[in-house]
């Protein structure tokens, strides 16, 4: 059995109704690896729900699928998982060869929606600094709002696929980020640089992530500009 959403209750359910010889588990985004999240810090709500549904026969839960897990696959490299017995697995294939490779840098901006961060960004002082590390694109999240900085780069590829489709054959990607979860996903990877912009904002609303991003490996990038 391979199962990512430890804490579903129908998964639960499913599992209490199989006879099965091993279970595995894999990745449910950075739920798995930031300290905050309900797969490390489990609600008192949450226990009682164990609790109910044990009474009506269920009887996994988000620990037990933990305690018996065999092995994690993850695509975090060196970092903490739900488990100690992972096994990293990366996004590419291994089979990348050198003459296909482009002997270029590249920088590319991965944007977020900035009124989540704070609704009065300065979207202006952001866009000067990118300008200032010259920047080449724009990988924009789909509920960014207003014109892409630079040269927009258009997919209907989530960014971690559309990396591993165009992106993988660079010398050097230098990601450029504020707090987007997508750059952990591609970090481990040995031509990608993350470069994590810290702003007084982002480091009071997401200290948890900051440390995970340097943990990781991110170089910081301060913009003092920007509140």
């Amino acid at each position: 059995i391979y199962i990512s959403s430890i804490d579903n209750k129908y998964a639960h359910s499913i599992l209490s109704a199989l006879k099965f010889n091993s279970l595995y588990t894999y990745d449910d985004g950075t739920a798995n690896i930031i300290k905050d999240s309900v797969y490390f810090k489990q609600s008192f709500k949450s226990k009682l729900k164990d609790v109910f549904f044990n009474i009506m026969g269920v009887m996994f839960n988000l620990n037990k699928i933990k305690k018996i897990s065999k092995k994690h696959y993850t695509i975090y490299k060196g970092i903490q998982n739900i488990i100690e017995r992972t096994e990293y697995v990366s996004i590419l294939k291994e089979n990348r060869s050198e003459d296909n490779c482009i002997n270029k840098e590249i920088k590319i901006f991965l944007g977020q929606p900035l009124k989540d961060i704070d609704k009065n960004f300065d979207i202006l002082a952001l866009k000067k600094f990118l300008a200032k590390e010259s920047v080449d694109y724009h990988f924009r999240h789909p509920r960014e709002t207003g014109e892409a900085f630079f040269e927009e780069i258009k997919t209907s590829y989530i960014f971690e696929d559309f990396f591993a489709k165009e992106l993988s054959k660079y010398r050097k990607v230098i990601v450029y980020t504020l707090c987007s979860t997508a750059a952990l996903n591609v970090i481990a990877l040995n031509n990608v640089e993350v470069r994590l912009i810290k702003t007084s904002t982002i480091e009071i609303k997401y200290p948890d992530l900051v440390q995970l991003f340097v943990k990781s490996g991110a170089t910081t990038v301060g913009m003092d500009s920007i509140n």
